[in-house]
This record gives structure tokens, sequence and C-alpha cells, in this order.
């Protein structure tokens, strides 16, 4: 197992965030009326957002994109922590989700694919916190195959290692 922590977890984050906004942003619904022009009813179709049903979507999308970032730039405890907060806004996503499809349903609209879409993107930033949070606690402790028996530097190395031009005395120090 290697000792540096992947990145899939928050690149997979990041997509999933991307994927959560985009779709929140997106037409959710297509909303048939009636519309008068000069004096004749004409049949309509309006799009309505995304943000109009579920307005946390876009919010905890852009959330999760920003943790995620953060979380490729640490490590460790604070890199789990991001992971750990980045499962709870994809959770937070799939209920805000679900509560604006309820909406949808209610106005008699037909649902666009763009929410499902936003329940993929959700999905994938739980996958990448979990992934997160799995990373390893500490760098892995190298075995006896790295170590070299008898091997201690000493000056003698140092002397033959030292750039002769150093120890001349017009070297700019």
């Amino acid at each position: 197992m290697s000792a540096a922590p992947s990145r899939g977890g928050p690149l997979l984050t990041i997509a999933g965030g991307l994927l959560v906004a985009g779709a929140g942003a997106s037409g959710w619904a297509n909303l048939d009326a009636t519309r008068t022009i000069g004096g004749v009813n004409v049949p309509a179709v309006i799009e309505v957002n995304g943000t109009e049903f579920a307005g946390l979507v876009l919010p905890l999308g852009l959330a999760a994109v920003i943790l995620a970032a953060l979380g490729l730039a640490i490590r460790g405890v604070m890199r789990r922590a991001t992971g750990a907060v980045c499962v709870s806004l994809g959770l937070a996503a799939i209920i805000a989700v679900l509560r604006g499809l309820d909406r949808v349903n209610d106005g008699a609209g037909i649902i666009t694919a763009a929410p499902w879409l936003a329940l993929l993107g959700a999905g994938m930033v739980i996958a990448g916190g979990l992934v997160a949070l799995r990373n390893p606690r500490a760098p892995a402790v190298l075995d006896e195959r790295y170590t070299v028996e008898g091997a201690e530097v000493g000056d003698l190395e140092w002397e033959l290692a030292a750039d002769e031009r150093e120890s001349s005395p017009d070297h700019p120090r």
C-alpha cells in the first residue's frame, strides 16, 4: 500500500460537486402553459430551473468542490475531516434533490434529466468523501529492504562529496 494519499477521492468529489452544481442550475421541469399572442391562445413550454425547486443543491455542490480542492492540498487528519464533511454534503444534496423532485411532481411538470444527474453527482460526492476517509493515517514504515547495513556516513564521505571550488578562498559564500 502506498504511503501517499490517493488523489482519486478529492477528484471524484470535485467531479460530483460540479455535476451537482451544474444540474442544480439546469432546467428540472418543463411545464405546459398557454400564452395569448394577438388574441390567440398558443401552447408554450416553460422550463423551470432546479434552483426554483431545490435551492440548496447549487451551494451544496459548490461547497463540495471547494472542500475537495482543499483536500487535494492537505494530508492526514484534516484531509479525512474534509472527506467526512463531503460525505455529509453529499447526503444533504440527496435530500435536497428528493425534496425538489416532490415539488416538481406537485407542479405536474415533465421532469428532465437534471435532477437525476444531481443525484448521480451527490453519490459521487459521497463516494469521494469515503475514499478520502479511507486514506492512510501515517506514512508506511519502510521494511528492511530499504536499509543498508553498516552504511554510516562519515567525514571521509563528506570530504569526497564536497566540491573543491567551495573550499577555495575565492568562492563566494
